[in-house]
């Protein structure tokens, strides 16, 4: 009897177990591999930071976050199908958090604007704070003419962020398709206040403008637009920038080294910048970046020494010749300097820069008449140039004095 009682005991236990391993299994969603991506052509850096993320994924394959991790790793070097895959992962394992399937909308956007609304209405349903999410509703709504869902998702992106300019703007597109010409550009300057840094935003007016027959007000719109810089996706978003911030490639390495250049440091940074040149000389812009390092921190011979380790490729091309041309400046060499900015011009005649660097080394080898003439061909091209007139105008003074001597 006893033996029956242990025996119910230990099955009673084992059915129970059972249900609690089920009841597991049951509260995790199923989860796909964890992408393992084509990295025989990435560059050793990202190469290296996509295996180790997707080793920690794969001890922790049920944490979202990491998956996240991963799929903005993938995300960040256009690794697109696997970063899909991470961040419906992420999402699903990491249920609060409306990032992962805002992000998740972002990469389906152009390839699949139903599945992205889809993902942006999950996380806005998740609490996405900034406006976001509710706003590519919006410009999705907006592409298929579906006018009144798309005015919705502008009202609930503009109560979540009552500063939202992307969907200020995309209020105004709506408009601009909806209303009739006159009424949408009363609406759009409605909201010049809200709108008035944005390059996009006046390309709008100067749209609609020329529709109604306001065509100075277009001349103006249009004048104001190209005066302001094209709006960045990336550095107006959060999410964005955070996917940004997951690069490890040379090219993104050496655009930040050059900004903490541009921000004042020197040393370290500028040999971080030589170690990727040397490391990578065959990548045009790390060139750029390198050589102006140089120039900027005072270290001309460096820079000349660098130039004349390029490869042949490199000699015609502009802004090298550019940068060239300013450290034989730096150096007092004037026959470099002349001859690179000469071939500089060969291909850009019009640029005022090398004009005007070009009038200045004329100057020093005592070449007045040339000077002067390169001078006021700067100024047929900037006429407000003051540095360049008050140069012209002493210029001029010099030879007519030694020609009434």
């Amino acid at each position: 009897m006893q033996s029956r009682i242990v025996f119910a005991s230990i099955l009673g236990c084992l059915a129970l177990t059972i249900v609690v391993v089920l009841w597991i299994g049951d509260t995790h969603p199923r989860l796909p591999e964890v992408p393992n991506p084509d990295l025989s052509q990435a560059f050793p850096e990202v190469a290296r930071a996509i295996e180790e993320q997707r080793k920690v994924v794969l001890s922790d394959s049920q944490s979202g976050a990491e998956w996240g991790r991963y799929a903005m790793l993938l995300d960040a070097h256009e690794f697109d199908y696997d970063a899909v895959v991470a961040y419906e992962s992420a999402a699903s394992l990491d249920s609060s958090n409306p990032i992962w399937s805002y992000l998740l909308g972002e990469i389906l956007a152009n390839e699949s604007p139903q599945k992205a609304r889809a993902a942006f209405a999950k996380s806005e349903a998740r609490g996405e704070k900034h406006g976001l999410a509710a706003t590519r509703i919006a410009e999705i709504d907006l592409s298929q003419n579906e006018f009144r869902t798309a005015v919705e998702a502008v009202k609930r992106a503009l109560e979540i962020n009552p500063q939202n300019q992307r969907a200020f703007l995309c209020g105004a597109r709506i408009d601009a398709l909806d209303l009739e010409p006159t009424d949408a550009l009363e609406s759009i300057q409605a909201v010049q206040e809200e709108l008035n840094d944005r390059r996009d935003y006046w390309e709008l007016v100067s749209n609609v403008a020329m529709t109604t027959g306001h065509v100075e007000l277009a001349k103006q719109a249009q004048e104001k637009a190209e005066a302001l810089p094209a709006e960045s996706a990336y550095w107006e978003n959060p999410y964005l920038q955070l996917v940004a911030q997951q690069r490890v490639d040379p090219y993104w390495q050496a655009r930040q080294y050059h900004e903490r250049v541009l921000s004042g440091e020197t040393g370290a940074v500028v040999d971080k910048l030589r170690e990727l040149l040397a490391a990578y000389p065959e990548i045009h812009s790390i060139r750029v970046q390198c050589v102006d390092a140089l120039v900027r921190t005072g270290q001309f011979d460096a820079a000349r020494a660098t130039l004349d380790s390029l490869p042949k490729d490199a000699e015609e091309k502009f802004d090298l010749l550019c940068l060239s041309a300013t450290t034989a400046i730096h150096q007092e060499d004037w026959v470099k300097s002349e001859q690179e900015l000469q071939r500089a011009l060969a291909q850009r005649p019009n640029n005022v820069v090398c004009l005007a660097d070009l009038a200045h080394v004329f100057e020093e080898q005592k070449r007045m008449d040339e000077a002067l003439k390169t001078y006021n061909k700067v100024l047929e091209f900037a006429p407000d140039d003051e540095e360049a007139l008050a140069q012209r105008d002493r210029i001029q003074q010099l030879l007519e004095q030694a020609s009434a001597n």
